[in-house]
């Protein structure tokens, strides 16, 4: 799920390298395609679905990215900064699940704000549903009466607030503000544990202010008031870096030769209307990914504008029916509020089962991956604006990262689809290099590496611990490969070994570098 940085292959004979990747053909009189292509010639270092886990994103910047950098991290907010020729896509989720919701959103707003041309910012799911908050979070929206107050629509295992609070007075808690902010991040947003994490992130905001010598907030804990005031400001105007956050982002872009989104495409006609190409409020499907991306993106700002400029009025029971596959469920608020329309769009289901943000690569029946004819649909629709891959995350599948193939269309090169993975702990795919990033989207290298070294103790964990005896090389052995091995390389590898002077060759499996599993020790 966390994106290498797509490299060029060093001395190739390809067409013009755009974002890394092979630059499409452009059919004669392209002028689009052609301006588009020139206008993105540098290569691309793209991340995803932080979802507040601060530390990961520093680890990225100083590890893993060959465009990203991490330029200081003496004041709360690290500052992260952009090497001359890269870009920088992030592919959306920026909070949630680990204390530093605050920080991701302003350092990647303020990356943005200093590189506005170079940097792109996406909608994830999570970021949408945060702007529920302006609304939602108002006195006048938490004393509204609890059987008034719908749950997550889409989800037939939501938890309404009626019951979430007979489950309170149980254990002899109340009905407060307090308790209804943590129903709607725990029961309508998918992040229990956000409110608690945001109390850590204050604690720690305060503890850098009464470093630096400035006044905090009294007191030496942050109370759950605290934690409410902040998730109220956070969107309740400019000031609120999540606020800025949504108004930079779009929810597709076009780079070269490369679609960004944060979940997936839909597949042909959906149940009830819509297909590739869809536009909220439009019955057209445009064919051209390029002329989408940009009608999208000003559909998507036009409802954010909407709702940023909204006196943040409480939602209104108004009910409404929302068809989700064969099941039709009510919602009250779907058109009840500004910006309702992309709040929903970034929920299962949205814009008729369409939407690029709430989306994914995998079978509905069986979680695999796609097969080559459910994928035709979205190659042949790719082709049309000389769009050879989509690069995105959302939703996992395994520990690396997903490559999907798509049929082949184009004479002398293949149409491949990325989709990120959703490892927390591992510091993303490893850039193993330009070959490897650019033939493989990351996952291996093309010039096999040979080591040798005599076999070191270990940390006593194989036998011991997986019940798998392993042989253990010096990290000396790999100063001698030939041009050196990259840093960004921890992974596990496929290979060949032999031992000593016996002439059998065995497959191998081959861990490299750090070892999240184990406190992230070296291998």
């Amino acid at each position: 799920r966390r994106g290498p940085a797509m490299r060029a292959p060093v001395g190739a004979t390809w067409p013009r390298l755009i974002g890394g990747v092979r630059a499409a053909s452009s059919t004669a009189g392209d002028a689009t395609t052609a301006a588009a292509a020139a206008a993105a010639a540098d290569r691309v270092s793209f991340s995803t679905d932080w979802e507040g886990n601060i530390d990961y994103a520093l680890r990225y910047a100083s590890e893993h990215s060959h465009g990203l950098t991490v330029e200081s991290t003496d004041g709360f907010v690290p500052v992260f900064g952009l090497r001359p020729g890269f870009r920088f896509v992030y592919g959306g989720d920026v909070c949630d699940h680990e204390p530093g919701d605050l920080r991701c959103a302003a350092a990647l707003v303020l990356l943005k704000e200093r590189y506005p041309s170079r940097v792109t910012l996406l909608l994830g799911n999570r970021d949408l549903n945060k702007m529920r908050l302006k609304s939602e979070l108002t006195p006048e929206a938490l004393q509204r009466p609890a059987d008034l107050v719908e749950g997550a629509w889409w989800s037939p295992q939501r938890l309404e607030l009626v019951d979430y609070l007979k489950q309170l007075s149980r254990s002899g808690e109340g009905d407060n503000e307090v308790a209804r902010l943590k129903w709607i991040l725990g029961c309508t947003m998918g992040s229990p544990r956000a409110f608690e994490n945001r109390r850590v992130e204050l604690a720690l905001q305060q503890a850098s202010k009464e470093a630096d010598g400035r006044e905090g907030p009294a007191g030496s804990l942050v109370d759950d008031f605290a934690v409410l005031a902040s998730f109220r400001e956070e969107l309740a105007s400019a000031d609120g870096w999540m606020w800025r956050y949504l108004l930079h982002a779009v929810p597709a872009a076009v780079i070269g030769d490369t679609l960004f989104v944060h979940g997936g495409l839909p597949l042909g006609a959906a149940p009830d209307g819509g297909a590739l190409g869809s536009v909220p409020g439009s019955d057209e499907c445009i064919s051209c990914p390029r002329t989408w991306a940009t009608a999208l993106t000003e559909w998507a700002r036009m409802c954010i504008r909407e709702w940023a400029e909204d006196d943040a009025s409480p939602p209104v029971a108004k009910q409404s029916a929302v068809r989700v596959g064969a099941e039709v469920r009510r919602s009250q608020w779907s058109v009840s509020r500004a910006g309702s329309a992309v709040m929903d769009y970034g929920v299962p289901g949205g814009d008729r089962h369409c939407t690029v943000v709430y989306n994914n690569w995998l079978s509905s029946a069986t979680g695999e991956p796609l097969s080559q004819a459910e994928l035709q649909p979205v190659a042949e629709w790719l082709a049309n604006g000389s769009v050879r891959r989509v690069v995105c995350g959302h939703q996992p599948h395994g520990d690396t990262p997903l490559a999907l193939r798509l049929p082949e269309l184009v004479s002398g090169g293949g149409w491949r689809r990325v989709a990120q993975t959703e490892v927390k702990e591992r510091g993303g795919v490893v850039d193993a290099g330009a070959k490897a990033a650019s033939e493989f989207g990351g996952v291996a290298p093309v010039v096999p590496w040979r080591v040798k070294g005599e076999a070191v103790r270990g940390f006593g964990r194989g036998s011991k611990t997986l019940g798998i005896p392993t042989a253990n090389l010096p990290p000396e052995a790999w100063d001698q490969v030939l041009g050196g091995v990259p840093a960004q390389t921890s992974g596990i590898y496929a290979g060949w070994a032999s031992v000593g002077s016996d002439p059998t060759v065995y497959p191998m499996a081959l861990s490299v570098g750090w070892n999240p599993h184990f406190d992230r020790a070296a291998s």
